[in-house]
């Protein structure tokens, strides 16, 4: 590999250690938004599932629709944790290229600024199958509780 110039990175950015360690932060980061979003879901589905419980032995059909609340504020978290996840790769890629093509800079190192996660990149994680099938299960789950309750109260 070619030695950058010393406006860049003095060393062969293979064997420079700050240039590993900013390719060992970038991962580090997505692998925690990514156990961030694991944590959303495991919280998601306990008390979501927790508090359909709770209206069926209370027979409170209000309750199961309450469960809605947080299956929708946890799959909010949980998209803008998905669409972070995505631009930290997509800023490790583009690092990863410029390191193979010789144009990787000091600018470069330790640069954590990833793309804009607002709009169309929130839009798609919302709309991913991790997070809608797991999101869309728990509301209909919600909803279906809510309507059983409501039957059996009712009748």
């Amino acid at each position: 590999m070619p030695a950058l110039e010393t406006d860049t990175v003095v060393l062969e950015a293979e064997a420079n250690a700050a240039v590993i360690a900013h390719f060992n932060m970038v991962q580090a980061v997505i692998a925690r938004l990514n156990g961030n979003s694991s944590s959303c879901k495991t919280w998601a589905i306990a008390v979501v599932g927790a508090l359909i419980g709770l209206a069926g032995s209370a027979k409170a059909p209000a309750i199961a629709l309450f469960a809605l609340a947080p299956a929708l504020i946890l799959s909010g978290i949980d998209a803008y944790y998905l669409a972070l996840e995505r631009a930290f790769r997509h800023l490790f890629n583009a690092k990863a290229v410029r390191l193979r093509e010789g144009s990787y800079r000091r600018a470069d190192l330790f640069d954590l600024k990833p793309a804009s996660v607002a709009g169309k990149p929130f839009w798609e994680a919302v709309a991913s199958p991790s997070v809608a099938s797991v999101y869309g299960l728990l509301l209909v789950a919600s909803v279906l509780a809510y309507v059983g309750l409501r039957m059996t109260v009712c009748s």
